[in-house]
């Protein structure tokens, strides 16, 4: 008769701790990202999985000063036809129409947030542009409200070969940023080299920095035509 030999206490102890070793490897390797957010929820960015499918778009800007400044920006974006009403979001507070406000200067930390109407319809390049062309910048765009999105870099340069090659390699290494608090949202990325175009598809709920595909993409060599949200399934 065989006799069965089941495995120690210690053995199974063991076996289970190279598994769980095995498994925060592969995934820090698919996944970079600091040790501590292996045991703690990314609030911040993870804000938007809280939210009921409501886009939200917010801009940070260094020059940011009083009132006049906003109802420039707000006159800007005016010709942009999915972009609505433009709101300083105060600190701790609600957000506050920018026709509303009593000129005078604007709290340090205060950003704008514009409402979308029609999310089909964003193309986060027309308000770069737009923000640029009064002779002001942005910080940062962050979006945020869809539980599951990617976004779509258009790149009118991308030509075949050693191009798509480049920019493949590019975005793995900006994939590997994560570690230093880069691309936090970004599940993955694909050229698409017929399209000319680069897909990036969000974490699930996560907030996205969409200045940080810009300064990407600058960084490349590569300045997108536009920069949209697509949802639903990929063609």
């Amino acid at each position: 008769m065989v006799r069965l030999k089941y495995a120690t206490p210690r053995q199974i102890v063991a076996l289970a701790v190279a598994w769980a070793a095995l498994l925060f490897g592969v995934d820090y390797a698919l996944n970079p990202r600091p040790l501590k957010a292996f045991f703690t929820v990314d609030h911040e960015h993870a804000a938007a999985s809280v939210m009921s499918d409501k886009p939200r778009l917010r801009l940070a800007m260094k020059h940011l000063c009083s009132s006049e400044c906003v109802g420039e920006i707000s006159q800007a974006l005016l010709p942009i036809t999915w972009a609505g009403a433009v709101q300083v979001t105060k600190s701790g507070g609600r957000p506050d129409s920018a026709r509303d406000v009593v000129p005078g200067p604007i709290a340090p930390g205060d950003e704008l947030e514009v409402d979308i109407k029609d999310v089909k319809s964003v193309d986060f390049m027309e308000v770069v542009q737009a923000v640029r062309s009064i002779g002001l910048s942005i910080e940062q765009i962050r979006f945020s409200g869809l539980t599951h999105f990617r976004l779509e870099a258009e790149l009118p340069h991308l030509c075949a070969g050693r191009c798509t090659n480049t920019l493949n390699e590019g975005l793995r290494l900006e994939q590997g940023q994560r570690a230093a608090g880069r691309f936090v949202w970004l599940d993955s990325a694909v050229v698409q080299e017929a399209r000319k175009t680069v897909v990036l598809y969000a974490r699930y709920g996560y907030t996205v920095d969409v200045s940080e595909i810009v300064l990407g993409l600058n960084a490349l060599g590569y300045e997108p035509k536009s920069i949209r949200v697509r949802t639903g399934d990929s063609t």
